[in-house]
């Protein structure tokens, strides 16, 4: 090139790439321009929600003692003359105060400051007590356990077990008629959020615990196929990782109706929806089945995430729960994406989900477990087949190789992976 035309070439290149710079340049801050006010609103949104779980101190926090199972949201308490106990699975509504500090009303200013006492005025609220939004609680008092306190009430006296109260000062109402205990439980950190975690079970919890989460294939792509304002159907919900995870992804604007057939898991499910203040979130009591009725569901002492419907591989107790269909659950609901984990029985339950499958064509998750379903009676080839009939295309999430062989040796190969009563893999059912 002549030094002539490369004089002519190199500024007529900057001033093109300047204008492809600013080109760009404006192009982003146009579509940051168009996101900003989303972002800021969500940013906004998260700062004001997650205010309201953050509890107030006014006094000696030694004096303050609170039951990691408890959920006081926003609460203030105020320990000046007196120490405060909040006992397990206690529940508060929003800006509820506890006081321990009081005054002579016959002293004015500076000198009924000085009139406050030090001591003497402690607050207990016993195991599954649930305190309203906007309550006052002035001690000395004892609020008994399962007692209910009724919004903007002011309880000036204890408060016995199993009660309802309400109204200024607070006075009897009625009984709370029921037990508000959970299971013997733990409270465990996860990246869905805290969650209550069965005590006992030597499976789902040391891995929620341990972990901080349920790291597998089905979760990975339940993150890859949902989306902000989808609505999630979890059969088999247990305590409700699957749910909370859900419900974090759709958001306030999706929707997740959780189906979980045992009380213990109820309990810790509803507790667990409760806590995250999920009102997007619809709990539904019952074993998903291809009738209406009700079926004998066994109980595993060991892994909550293993209590089934039908014969089992040991001799476990059982009890009897309702058996639905998802047609009947969901209606005209539009399911995006229906995740199914029952233990051998998904095929069933896809039987009683046939006008919703064909309405809406969600993705499917469902494990597929081989063992299991001879156990029950079924052949799992019939459940195979029964997917490609309902119009799928199956895809093995933990073994990819195994999308294109025949359903025979998909069978085979599953069985022969490593597991205690059988392999088992979870099927992505593509529409």
């Amino acid at each position: 090139m002549s030094l002539a035309r490369s004089r002519v070439l190199r500024p007529a290149r900057a001033a093109l790439g300047r204008r492809l710079h600013a080109l760009i340049d404006s192009r982003v801050e146009e579509r940051l321009a168009r996101r900003l006010p989303a972002i800021e609103a969500q940013v906004a949104e998260r700062v004001r929600h997650d205010a309201l779980r953050v509890p107030q101190v006014f006094g000696p926090t030694e004096r303050l003692s609170v039951d990691p199972t408890a959920q006081v949201n926003d609460a203030l308490f105020n320990t000046v003359s007196g120490t405060i106990t909040v006992k397990a699975h206690a529940l508060f509504g929003h800006g509820v105060a506890v006081l321990t500090g009081a005054y002579d009303i016959a002293e004015v200013g500076f000198a009924g400051s000085g009139a406050i006492l030090a001591a003497g005025r402690d607050v207990v609220i016993e195991s599954g007590a649930s305190v309203s939004s906007r309550a006052v609680v002035l001690g000395p008092c004892r609020i008994g356990a399962d007692a209910v306190v009724a919004a903007g009430a002011v309880v000036t006296g204890d408060v016995a077990a199993g009660t309802v109260v309400g109204g200024v000062p607070a006075k009897r109402l009625g009984s709370a008629g029921r037990r508000r205990g959970l299971p013997p439980a733990t409270d465990a950190a996860t990246d869905v959020g805290r969650m209550y975690l069965h005590a006992e079970d030597e499976v789902v919890t040391p891995i929620l615990r341990d972990r901080g989460g349920w790291d597998s294939d089905e979760t990975e792509a339940l993150r890859n196929v949902l989306r902000p304002g989808a609505t999630l159907v979890d059969v088999g919900a247990n305590v409700g990782y699957v749910t909370l995870l859900g419900a974090r992804i759709v958001g306030r604007e999706g929707r997740v109706v959780a189906i979980e057939p045992h009380p213990d898991n109820l309990r810790l499910l509803r507790a667990n929806v409760a806590r995250h203040g999920l009102a997007h979130v619809d709990v539904v009591a019952g074993a998903a089945w291809d009738r209406s009725g009700a079926v004998k569901l066994s109980a595993c002492a060991t892994n909550t995430g293993d209590h089934r419907v039908g014969p089992v591989l040991e001799e476990r107790p059982w009890l009897e729960v309702p058996a639905l269909t998802l047609d009947e659950v969901l209606g005209d609901t539009q399911v995006d994406v229906l995740k199914l984990d029952t233990q051998a029985t998904e095929h069933v339950a896809l039987c009683g989900a046939r006008r919703v499958l064909e309405r809406c064509r969600p993705v499917v998750l469902t494990e597929f477990w081989p063992a299991g379903i001879r156990e029950l009676g079924d052949d799992p080839l019939d459940a195979l087949h029964l997917y490609r009939e309902l119009g799928y295309r199956l895809r093995v999430l933990e073994a990819s190789e195994l999308d294109a062989v025949a359903d025979e040796e998909l069978v085979a190969r599953v069985d022969q992976r490593p597991a205690p009563f059988g392999g088992f893999v979870t099927l992505l059912l593509e529409p």
